[in-house]
């Protein structure tokens, strides 16, 4: 897999992730999807989470991810072209998974933080007037 960069100057981050035959190289999956920085024109912060999350998801990573699944389809893995079956893409060894599920730990984990605080707040004005 190779890796290829570049930031945006514009307003828009357009990213693409993709997949080639392990056998023939021809290309096979192509994802392309928006990955602009929160604040960004183009950022959605439901699209991967929650407009509530504290740390929201890096775009790259979630758009990532799709094209994990993509990938590692039934119809993703097989070449239109030579008909050879590729090899599962190992998610793991990038950490995709991983930080996906720690990030949304973290803003559950918030969530639950302020709601159990809001209902201490609540509880001790109510006793308080009493």
């Amino acid at each position: 897999m190779v890796v290829t960069q570049r930031q945006s100057e514009e307003e828009d981050q357009k990213e693409a992730m993709v997949g080639k035959c392990e056998k023939c190289r021809r290309e096979m999956i192509r994802h392309e999807y928006y990955a602009g920085p929160q604040g960004a024109v183009d950022y959605d912060p439901e699209r991967w989470g929650r407009s509530d999350d504290l740390i929201p998801q890096f775009p790259t990573l979630m758009g990532s991810m799709e094209y994990a699944e993509i990938r590692n389809s039934e119809e993703g893995r097989v070449c239109k072209e030579c008909g050879h079956v590729n090899n599962l893409l190992d998610t793991n060894i990038w950490g995709w998974p991983r930080a996906v599920e720690q990030t949304r730990r973290v803003n559950a984990a918030h969530r639950a933080i302020v709601q159990a605080a809001a209902q201490a707040d609540a509880k001790i004005a109510e006793e308080a007037a009493e």
